[in-house]
């Protein structure tokens, strides 16, 4: 037999010659390669000669199964039987492991055998599978955290509900797709205006009450890529607590003038420093859901990043709220063990020097023993240091130099964190470690007063000392005294 004069047949050209047909397969971009019903090949391109590493000569008028042994029984083997017996067409996925390639092969039985067609979709799968650990790790930020993440349609059916914030409505992580969210929330009309406030066109903020507990929720319109709105996208967080503690301190402080400022200062405080970290999870998450397909994985794991960062801030301030509430009320208590404090130190620097803005000189000057460990609370002091070099890297210009020094002297552990930034008036001295107490030269830089009232109580608490050292646009430097033992 001659296997140059196979016919080939093409699907919609029955009448073309061979010649002009092999013309057309050499040409495509596709592997290709004809079996007659014994399997043997009677046909291949350059295409499919390069994919199985093997040229024409090689492998013309012989079977496949005696050439590639390896694939009998595989589920590919299986796949050609069935097209091949059912005189079928058949398309399915293979990886193709000597060259690490994804395909999507055709099997188009004919008269005289089988055609089969090798599609690379290679780049395609990576991008299908960067786009799933995308979304795993967007899946696990959320459901690490405290907050919920919702979409609609433009009907106002669910179509996403992740976080682990649900279980604090009885819910579970996607238990209400598929359901209107003006039933699931029949009873709360106040939620369904937000919902159609959104698919109006209104993206705000709002504050509402469901079972019995108080949640902050950001709504924004999903808009396809013509600007129609297709879909709600909103994000929540159960902020019960706060509203309970802002509640009492209304009661407890409203006839007096002084602690009546105290209680707005710390309303004011609260509601922009957890608004604007909740608006960047809506808006990375938003961009994450509409536009993820287009963007490169840098891009990706960017807003993923801020995500994570927004989240830490907002844990950070709730944290120094409570360290200070905790103290107040005599319930702030040492929970020591042995660690060494290089570790620390080192830890908290990398993690610093990550974060997405990061652009200043971070420096550890570090003459402790390098075996030598101290008993105190980690958590505590981890609180401390990052407070402190938190204020270092806001209050100096972007690109200098904050310095952690740790030292060991008379059994003492010395921590000291040293800036180039703006400085402390002197006027400001006798309120430095006073609640909510801010600066007069800080200007429009974001912070609370909180964090220097917390690292007060928390030093006082191991029996430490914390004092500074400052000059006006000089720089200043922050001195953490702790016995090695507490």
């Amino acid at each position: 037999m001659s296997y140059s004069n196979v016919s080939l047949e093409l699907p919609g050209s029955p009448d073309l010659p061979n010649w002009r047909l092999e013309d057309i397969l050499e040409n495509i971009s596709d592997g290709f390669f004809a079996l007659d019903r014994d399997w043997r090949y009677t046909y291949l391109n350059c295409h499919a000669e390069a994919l199985l590493k093997r040229s024409r000569r090689e492998l013309l008028g012989k079977s496949a199964w005696d050439v590639f042994p390896e694939l009998l029984n595989t589920p590919q083997y299986h796949k050609f039987c069935q097209a091949m017996n059912d005189r079928a067409e058949l398309i399915f996925e293979n990886y193709f492991w000597p060259t690490k390639q994804w395909f999507e092969v055709k099997l188009q039985p004919f008269e005289q055998g089988l055609r089969v067609y090798y599609h690379d979709i290679t780049e395609h799968k990576q991008t299908e599978e960067a786009l799933h650990e995308s979304e795993k790790l967007l899946r696990s930020v959320i459901n690490s955290t405290g907050v919920i993440v919702f979409a609609t349609d433009k009907a106002g059916i669910f179509t996403l509900s992740e976080g682990n914030g649900l279980a604090k409505l009885g819910l579970v992580p996607g238990q209400v797709i598929g359901q209107s969210a003006y039933e699931v929330y029949k009873a709360y009309p106040v939620v369904q205006q937000c919902i159609q406030r959104a698919l109006n066109g209104e993206a705000f903020q709002a504050i509402n009450e469901v079972e019995g507990l108080a949640f902050e929720a950001s709504f924004a319109p999903l808009h396809d890529l013509h600007g129609q709105i297709v879909g709600v996208l909103g994000v929540s967080v159960e902020i019960t607590e706060r509203v309970l503690l802002e509640e009492e301190l209304r009661e407890a402080l409203a006839n007096e003038k002084e602690v009546g400022e105290l209680k707005n200062r710390f309303v004011s405080m609260v509601s922009h420093q957890l608004r604007t970290p909740l608006s960047i999870i809506l808006s990375s998450a938003e961009l994450l859901r509409s536009y993820s397909c287009r963007m490169t994985e840098e891009r990706q794991q960017s807003h993923l990043r801020q995500i994570e960062e927004a989240v830490e801030r907002m844990t950070k301030l709730l944290e120094d709220v409570l360290t200070i509430d905790r103290a107040e009320a005599g319930q702030l208590v040492l929970h020591l063990s042995r660690f060494n404090p290089i570790e620390l130190c080192l830890e908290l620097l990398q993690k610093l020097q990550q974060e997405e803005n990061q652009t200043h000189r971070l420096v550890f000057e570090n003459s402790w023993p390098e075996d030598y460990l101290i008993e105190a609370d980690h958590k505590l002091l981890r609180q401390m240091l990052d407070n402190l070099l938190a204020n270092a890297l806001k209050f100096s210009p972007e690109g200098s130099e904050v310095r952690l020094q740790l030292a060991y002297e008379a059994g003492q552990i010395n921590l000291s964190v040293i800036d180039r930034g703006i400085g402390i008036p002197s006027e400001d001295w006798p309120h430095l470690y006073e609640v909510f107490y801010r600066g007069k030269n800080v200007g429009a830089i974001p912070g609370a007063g909180l964090g220097l009232a917390g690292v007060k109580k928390m030093v006082e608490l191991h029996d430490g000392t914390l004092s500074y050292q400052t000059e006006l646009a000089v720089g200043t430097t922050f001195m953490l005294k702790l016995p090695i033992s507490c």
